[in-house]
């Protein structure tokens, strides 16, 4: 193993305490164990917690741009320009994909129930959510956490039922006291993505990304964002644009 000068330890994500630990006992020993042997004798060596200015704090990323930051500055090198550091974060924060019958956000992306909920939280509030969890065959750590996410959403009040998808759906059901309907490894995206949009609440999907229905899903939203878009530029071209403008803007309380 390398003798680094710095090690930066990060959060330890739920889906990842299967190998860690499931204590903070065993988690402090499986960081402790990623630090090579005799680091810590090492004369005016300093555990350092990255600090977060109040103006970033609970955007998405903040944590990460300012550890580099922190890394920069232990090595004696210039730090990030305050202004590339505001324009990475705005242009990193979430957004709802818009759609013609509702909207969505593709938070599976993140895979993890803590980054899934930093973002349902930017954009979503105490609004109702529809959550769709595609799970996988190889990741059975990550599906128990997202069992218990949706259930203390549901407890939250933040949920009315979740749909799921993809391997362990049985699992993730019966591990859960949340109303759930359960998508076969045959569905077909386009039908499904149409059923979450009936219920009338924003759509965010959770989990992972990599099964060929998530890549159809995707590829469904996209041709549906793309019709949306030519409707609102077909809209302002002919006079329409305070209906669509409307339409954009609307913040819609789903609860």
């Amino acid at each position: 193993m390398t003798r680094p000068d710095i090690i930066v330890l990060t959060n330890v994500r739920h889906d990842h305490t299967d190998t860690l630990g499931k204590t903070r006992t065993d988690l402090a020993r499986s960081f402790a164990r990623s630090v090579p042997a005799g680091t810590h004798d090492r004369r005016g060596g300093t555990i350092e917690q990255v600090a977060i200015p109040d103006d970033h704090q609970g955007l998405i990323g903040a944590k990460t741009i300012h550890t580099v930051d922190a890394v920069l500055d232990a090595v004696d090198e210039p730090p990030l320009p305050a202004d590339e550091i505001d324009a990475h974060l705005d242009a990193i924060q979430p957004t709802w994909t818009r759609l013609e019958d509702g909207h969505v956000f593709g938070a599976a992306e993140v895979n993890d129930m803590e980054s899934t909920e930093m973002v349902r939280r930017t954009f979503a509030g105490d609004e109702y959510t529809t959550p769709f969890v595609n799970l996988r065959r190889d990741r059975r750590g990550r599906t128990a956490s997202f069992a218990r996410y949706i259930q203390l959403l549901f407890d939250r009040d933040l949920i009315e039922e979740a749909h799921v998808g993809g391997a362990n759906t049985r699992a993730f059901v019966e591990n859960t006291d949340v109303p759930t309907e359960r998508h076969g490894p045959e569905a077909d995206a386009d039908t499904v993505l149409t059923e979450l949009l009936a219920e009338g609440r924003p759509v965010v999907f959770m989990g992972n990304t990599v099964e060929t229905f998530m890549r159809e899903m995707q590829a469904s939203i996209e041709r549906r964002a793309k019709a949306r878009r030519r409707t609102v530029a077909t809209g302002e071209a002919t006079g329409g644009s305070e209906a669509t403008s409307a339409e954009v803007t609307e913040s819609a309380d789903h609860k």
